[in-house]
């Protein structure tokens, strides 16, 4: 396997990095064992926490579908499996991520990222959420 994604961030982790680069030199290399190391050399002592937090919540969104590269279509329904609960899980991560932030050590940074990509995801939860009542924009589905 061999891939380049440069024109993907790392956020709000390295991890698919990782393990991508993990996998070209061992095919049978244990993701969950690769991820809770990756978590916990990233964010330290609450690593495993921010996993879990992710874990929850990738499972929520399906990103828009932009028209590009001969596509012409938009997807505009089912951003987001469950909004409320996608909030839910996110408040009650916010604490652990304002404990982290403050410490000001060498994860600070990370958790920092974290931060911003949830305050990303709020965001764009809401403009999903909304652009799903509205249907005028439901007519390019």
């Amino acid at each position: 396997m061999v891939s380049c994604q440069v024109q993907r961030p790392f956020v709000p982790t390295a991890l698919p990095f990782v393990m991508m680069a993990e996998a070209l030199w061992d095919k049978n290399c244990d993701y969950e064992e690769r991820a809770k190391a990756h978590y916990m050399g990233t964010f330290g002592e609450d690593g495993l926490k921010a996993h879990e937090y992710l874990k929850q919540v990738s499972d929520f969104f399906l990103w828009y579908n932009a028209p590009g590269m001969g596509r012409k279509d938009i997807t505009y329904r089912d951003f987001c499996k469950d909004y409320k609960k996608y909030a839910e899980i996110t408040a009650a991560f916010k604490p652990v991520i304002a404990q982290n932030v403050a410490k000001d050590n060498q994860y600070t940074k990370d958790w920092k990222l974290l931060e911003f990509y949830i305050g990303f995801t709020e965001q764009m939860a809401e403009i999903f959420e909304l652009v799903e009542k509205d249907e005028k924009m439901l007519k390019y589905t």
